[in-house]
């Protein structure tokens, strides 16, 4: 390798890697796309576990009012029976021992009343709980449907531009000699960044160690590619 060439395949080898890193970046930003989705759809589904919730805790309530009710109901046929009984006994003792009873199943009603009158106002909370839970529901539903559909969009384009700059990257790569080009994706896949860094004041733009002369004078050469001895990456001067 001359040195024209050598500083033809650092700038080739430098395209490629503003390529390559577009790629990684939108890929990235792909793999991301994901768990964003499951994120809005997790949202969504702590909306819905607070509307079932609210239906929950309303069936609850309702459930005890109707359990009251029967309970009312049950202290009432008590108290028509012993009216019943009041109509054909003859003692005053016996009269006033009954009309004790009812007095107490009476007593009894009135908690009971209370009690349901209490369920009921927890029965009309729960619904009005479960109103809002569902008008929320129905609001973020909403919201996330665009934000998911704006995800797959934005999916959708970042896939073809990767697709774009991949065509545009393998058309510059075919002017670059195979064994070069193998360096360099090795490096890059074991980088995760760049494979090509600038060598600045005698340093590693990549690990930032302090590089030896001899490995300046060599990149200065230009007679082929060197590599930074910490980190591995091909070095280049700053134009």
């Amino acid at each position: 390798m001359n040195e024209n060439n050598i500083s033809e395949i650092i700038d080739k080898l430098l395209i490629i890697q503003e390529r390559d890193v577009r790629m990684m970046r939108c890929q990235r930003e792909i793999d991301q796309i994901p768990l964003r989705r499951n994120e809005l759809e997790g949202e969504a589904g702590q909306l819905q576990e607070s509307v079932q919730n609210a239906k929950n805790e309303c069936k609850t309530h309702q459930s005890e009012v109707k359990k009251v009710e029967l309970e009312i109901e049950s202290l009432r046929q008590k108290i028509a029976k012993l009216r019943e009984q009041q109509f054909q006994i003859k003692s005053n003792e016996e009269f006033k021992v009954l009309n004790k009873e009812i007095s107490l199943f009476n007593s009894e009603i009135k908690k009971m009343e209370d009690k349901e009158i209490a369920f009921m106002e927890q029965v009309e909370e729960a619904q009005q709980r479960e109103i809002k839970a569902q008008k929320d529901l129905a609001a973020m539903q909403a919201t996330i449907q665009s934000r998911l559909l704006a995800l797959n969009e934005r999916k959708t384009n970042l896939e073809a531009e990767v697709l774009k700059i991949k065509a545009d990257r393998d058309n510059i790569a075919k002017d670059i000699g195979k064994d070069t080009l193998a360096i360099y994706n090795r490096i890059i896949e074991n980088k995760g960044d760049h494979a090509l860094v600038a060598a600045e004041n005698s340093t590693c733009a990549g690990c930032h160690m302090h590089l030896p002369a001899h490995i300046i004078c060599e990149i200065k050469r230009g007679k082929g590619l060197v590599t930074c001895s910490f980190c591995g990456r091909i070095l280049h001067l700053v134009h």
